[in-house]
């Protein structure tokens, strides 16, 4: 503690605390890795930030610099909810990759932390759905003792609770199948040193009709969820969207391939693709049936 009482922060990624500095020095072998990645994504986002304010800056020269902090905003959150239910899509697909099962059944869900780094980028035709990219992804175990601490004092753990209440009353009240709701998978979008917390629902699908035949765990649907993470960064770069927008309300539907139109002059709506033009971009059915 310090002199004061309070935790001692870690000085490099500013996340974890300790209650002294021989505690601080024991964990260190332990937290070195997550403290690395921690501090690059801090001065990256820094470095992102000074970026999108200078450009802004050059594209509009009047616009006062706390308005422009409220435009780099606006247009990450904009292509933040656009997609969404791309990255929910992308992060079963992962979590069926790390597990090595197409089935999630037995999995632990909440015990693992998927990280999305994202990168500004500005485009020609100004798609508000390719302003910015996934420059990577990777998991990090929760562990109970450090890495939760941090979730809850930035708010998180609430966050990531009242998500997986949500989606269970989906599942109970609009479905009337509250068994189908296995669990939540967590992740963190993490952009200018700004993170929001999310999380993509897992429900059972429904049973197959006994004439079908399950698929194995080494069939190719699986294989090609190996390829998530550059099938998703290709997707974010072109602007394309998984869609319906609606469908994290709907249990069983399928995914697909969208683009977005601007409506007027300040919306946007889902557009799919065929599934001729989806299979020509590469997209098959990776994401489709997460």
């Amino acid at each position: 503690m310090s002199a004061d009482g309070t935790a001692l922060c870690c000085k490099a990624c500013q996340m974890a605390e300790y209650c002294s500095q021989q505690c601080q020095k024991a964990d260190w072998e332990q937290h070195r890795a997550q403290c690395t990645f921690q501090a690059s994504l801090k001065q990256q986002g820094e470095d992102d930030h000074r970026f999108v304010q200078t450009v802004l800056a050059l594209l509009n020269p009047m616009v006062p610099k706390p308005e422009r902090r409220k435009v780099e905003i606006e247009r990450y959150f904009e292509w933040l909810n656009i997609h969404c239910f791309t990255l929910y899509r992308a992060v079963i697909c992962s979590a069926r990759m790390y597990h090595g099962t197409h089935s999630l059944e037995n999995a632990v869900l909440n015990r693992r932390l998927l990280i999305f780094v994202i990168r500004p980028r500005f485009t020609v035709d100004e798609n508000p759905g390719s302003r910015f990219m996934i420059e990577t992804a990777r998991w990090m175990d929760l562990r109970p003792d450090k890495e939760t601490d941090w979730l809850t004092l930035a708010g998180a753990t609430k966050r990531f609770e009242e998500l997986s209440v949500d989606y269970y009353k989906i599942a109970r009240d609009k479905y009337h199948a509250p068994e189908r709701f296995m669990g939540i998978l967590p992740f963190m979008v993490m952009y200018a040193a700004m993170p929001t917390y999310h999380a993509a629902p897992v429900y059972r699908p429904l049973p197959r009709p006994e004439s079908a035949q399950p698929l194995p765990d080494g069939h190719d649907d699986l294989s090609r969820s190996k390829r998530w993470l550059p099938t998703l960064q290709a997707m974010v770069l072109k602007g394309h969207v998984i869609g319906p927008m609606t469908a994290l309300e709907d249990l069983d539907t399928k995914a697909q391939v969208g683009v977005m139109e601007r409506v007027g002059d300040s919306s946007t709506r889902w557009v799919p693709m065929s599934e001729d033009e989806a299979r020509r971009f590469g997209y098959g059915h990776i994401f489709a049936n997460a």
